[in-house]
């Protein structure tokens, strides 16, 4: 088993935007996909062109990801966009915003999940694959229909992050309980599985309560992953190892992190790259949706 990937949130914060030195790293650590956010909901996040033609170049597969706010029209929006920066795996994060849009009961929600799909796929022209990546407890979290999700995905991406827990073994116990519960919800294995890792840390919204995946936790639950049969895992966040990530985070630059998942991969990796330069990040480049005089950016 391998790391495929480790997503990022906003790519053009690293790196001062630069795509080479990014797509260099993850070279570095031997990754087979560049995996940045490419929407939010009805908004699309612009300038990422010269990222995924590096990413081509370089011989990344082209991974992206949207949150999904549960709009009419978004997955016009993903598609479009995802066929232009030629992704090959759409990954389709689904989380409280699109439940709170998607109805009250079970035949709306998976009604607004085939319109979803639907938008994405005749509406958009995105003809790749398609991934879902939402609760690591499909069993505690019912409002999402994965199995009408999963019908037209590829891979399953459960968050399956460990927040919240400080012992190794409770880490790992997570993915082992995240994959039952999808094979009993859903019918879907660990070999189409690729759990999304935790590589970052948080505070809860108080400074009192932080949390932080330690590097042991890290390496347990890649193994337990690996020890159900799982193909490959990923991790996030590129911008909480870069200390780029949000305004809870640290702004460090987490090498210790970055060297652990150089372990975990393949033998005869290069050596990773020197940390960013210490500058302040650019803004988002947002584009507007027509008919909105503004938009709301929230941190999700």
């Amino acid at each position: 088993m391998r790391i495929d990937s480790v997503a990022t949130w906003v790519a053009l914060d690293q790196f001062n935007g630069v795509p080479k030195p990014l797509i260099d790293w993850h070279k570095s650590l031997g990754l087979g996909a560049f995996f940045p956010k490419i929407a939010n909901g009805l908004t699309k996040w612009v300038g990422l062109e010269p990222h995924f033609k590096a990413a081509g170049e370089a011989g990344l597969e082209k991974w992206a990801w949207v949150y999904c706010w549960g709009h009419v029209g978004e997955g016009v929006g993903f598609g479009q966009h995802a066929k232009a920066l030629g992704v090959t795996l759409l990954v389709l994060d689904v989380e409280r915003e699109w439940e709170s849009k998607a109805g009250l009961w079970q035949s709306s929600r998976e009604a607004t999940a085939r319109r979803l799909i639907n938008e994405i796929r005749s509406g958009g022209g995105y003809t790749g694959d398609l991934a879902l990546c939402s609760w690591w407890h499909a069993k505690g979290n019912t409002k999402v229909p994965y199995r009408v999700f999963l019908d037209e995905c590829k891979f399953n991406m459960p968050q399956m992050y460990h927040i919240g827990r400080y012992d190794t073994a409770g880490a790992a116990a997570l993915v082992s309980d995240s994959l039952q519960m999808y094979a009993e919800v859903a019918n879907w294995p660990p070999e189409k599985t690729i759990p999304v890792l935790a590589a970052f840390g948080q505070s809860f919204g108080n400074p009192l309560r932080w949390w932080k995946t330690t590097i042991p936790q890290m390496q347990a639950t890649f193994e337990r992953a690996k020890e159900h049969g799982c193909q490959s895992v990923t991790y996030y966040s590129t911008d909480y190892l870069m200390g780029r990530a949000g305004h809870e985070a640290p702004k460090v630059y987490e090498g210790a992190m970055v060297d652990a998942l150089k372990a975990l991969q393949p033998s005869g990796q290069p050596p990773a790259p020197p940390p960013p330069p210490d500058d302040q990040p650019i803004p988002i480049r947002l584009e507007v949706p027509a008919g909105r005089a503004e938009v709301e950016v929230v941190e999700v």
